[in-house]
């Protein structure tokens, strides 16, 4: 059978994209560039995937796969030849980042890093590719020693880790519910008084050396207001310590779990068995302390809150469980340390605070309209979620045969979108490492100054597998901040550079202490 043939049969793109495939099987040597107008990229992308279906309908599953003309076999990839035996975990973005910035590896390469092999892309015309050939349901990685906890445990969790149609059927619930403006807006006014109380009572001390903790708090309370409403139990927030003090364990020893082979590990006498022991002891006290919380207030749930909007929506109370105890263990520890990058880089530029207060004072209405008024606040946080992202790297499986670039990916190939250093790359930023609140802004054109592709900086991750959380974070990011510089300016305590280190997410490598002086 004719490409042309299979092609009519079986695929569902255009007539025009139909003579691109036959077009590629007929012009040998043609190669496909990586840098190609957006929608160009996406016929393209949909044509070559049309070529690849072709050949896996014409050609025996035993024979090797039919790659279109023009586009190189997986093995031509480039692999960095490094020895990586004294890489440290805190590092693996600075040497994945230095590799990307190498000209004979470049946008992408492939190599091996501990036990986890995978192709690394640091061009968001490839993460484009990479969305739009995920498949119905994305996949994402998951870290190896939580998936045996969970098997050796029976452990059924949330969104993150669900698959196929059980996490579509719930993120189709879910996702509306947590993204839409009304999730956090039905609680505006309880989530601006939770600011309020958290920047009066730091104003009175003026010296934080502990914030990274408080902001713990601060986040975990307000999802506490928007998932189980304004007369949550007082005494769930007597769990948050024990919370916060089981998740930063957990992720602290999550990332030493990454350098043993975890199905060892927890054998007694294996090397890693310790580190292993306090990791599932860690990650017992967190989900206990999760469900705690959860219990003691899934009766009693306001009308409007999340956890009321889950049960209305067909929801079994064992779902609406494992969902909300993995969003408290996923919430606190994400928008806290984001949340302290905004406080040390605008700790260092007073003009910016300066500007940021009058915007605040000039805010008129409600919580709706606020966010449409303070533009440079905006931009502070994007910057900071830029230039020092929690997650350095978005992960997909690819689900079946892709091209990516000018390259023919197998099935299951394990993909690393390196967000980190697209973030700071001069092709898609200007001034790429300069704080600068304002590159956000819109032209008359409608495109923002500084900012050259949408992609190059996924702080919330993309496509349906982004963070469901998203919305809330942001409001409580921007209140918070608000509060604070309508008020004070803030200034850094530290010695010392602040330096961003690998922990699992990503982190300050030492604590972040701030002095907050009244205006």
């Amino acid at each position: 059978m004719a490409v042309g043939q299979t092609l009519s049969k079986n695929c569902n793109c255009s007539s025009r994209e139909k003579a691109m495939v036959s077009k590629s099987h007929s012009q040998a040597g043609r190669v496909w560039p990586q840098q190609i107008p957006s929608k160009q990229l996406a016929m393209r992308t949909t044509a070559r995937q049309c070529a690849l279906q072709a050949a896996r309908l014409i050609a025996p599953a035993r024979l090797p796969p039919i790659i279109p003309n023009g586009i190189l076999p997986y093995e031509s990839v480039p692999t960095p030849s490094d020895d990586k035996s004294s890489l440290l975990t805190s590092q693996i973005h600075d040497y994945i980042d230095a590799k990307h910035k190498e000209t004979q590896v470049g946008d992408i390469f492939r190599d091996q890093l501990g036990h986890v092999k995978g192709l690394w892309l640091s061009n968001p015309g490839n993460y484009q590719q990479v969305f739009e050939q995920e498949g119905e349901f994305p996949k994402s990685m998951k870290p190896e020693a939580w998936k045996i906890y969970n098997e050796d445990n029976k452990c059924k969790r949330g969104l993150f880790f669900m698959e196929g149609n059980e996490w579509h059927t719930c993120q189709r619930i879910v996702r509306p519910l947590m993204l839409s403006q009304k999730s956090s807006y039905n609680f505006g006014i309880q989530l601006e008084s939770l600011a309020n109380s958290y920047v009066e009572s730091w104003g009175k001390r003026k010296k934080l050396r502990n914030l990274e903790e408080e902001l713990y708090s601060y986040f975990l309370e307000g999802l506490m207001v928007v998932v189980f409403g304004r007369n949550y139990e007082g005494k769930s927030k007597k769990q948050i310590p024990r919370l916060v003090g089981g998740v930063r364990g957990l992720f602290t020893e999550s990332a030493r779990m990454t350098l043993y082979d975890p199905y060892s590990a927890r054998k007694p006498g294996y090397p890693g068995h310790n580190v292993w022991r306090k990791f599932s002891s860690s990650m017992s006290g967190a989900l206990s302390a999760g469900e705690d919380i959860v219990n003691e207030n899934l009766k009693n749930c306001e009308s409007g809150s999340l956890c009321a909007n889950l049960i209305l929506a067909g929801l079994s109370i064992s779902d609406v469980k494992r969902i909300l105890i993995d969003l408290f263990l996923a919430a606190g520890d994400t928008t806290s340390h984001s949340m302290q990058w905004v406080f040390y880089l605008i700790s260092q530029k007073l003009e910016i605070q300066e500007k940021i207060a009058q915007e605040v004072k000039q805010v008129r209405g409600c919580i709706h309209s606020f966010t449409s008024q303070i533009p440079t606040l905006k931009g502070a946080v994007k910057e900071a979620l830029r230039l020092y992202p929690v997650a350095p790297f978005i992960t997909r499986v690819l689900p079946h045969e892709a091209i990516i670039g000018n390259f023919h990916i197998p099935a299951e190939t394990l993909v690393f979108m390196s967000t980190y250093t697209s973030g700071r790359d001069e092709r898609f930023f200007s001034q790429p490492t300069r704080f600068w609140p304002e590159r956000w802004g819109r032209r008359d054109s409608n495109k923002q100054v500084g900012v050259s592709h949408p992609l190059a900086s996924m702080p919330f991750g993309h496509s349906t597998r982004n963070c469901v959380g998203k919305h809330l974070a942001l409001t409580q990011m921007y209140l918070l901040l608000s509060k604070v510089l309508e008020s004070h300016r803030v200034t850094c305590d530290n010695h010392e550079y602040i330096q961003y280190k690998m922990r699992l997410l990503a982190t300050m490598n030492e604590p972040l202490q701030v002095t907050l002086t009244g205006r």
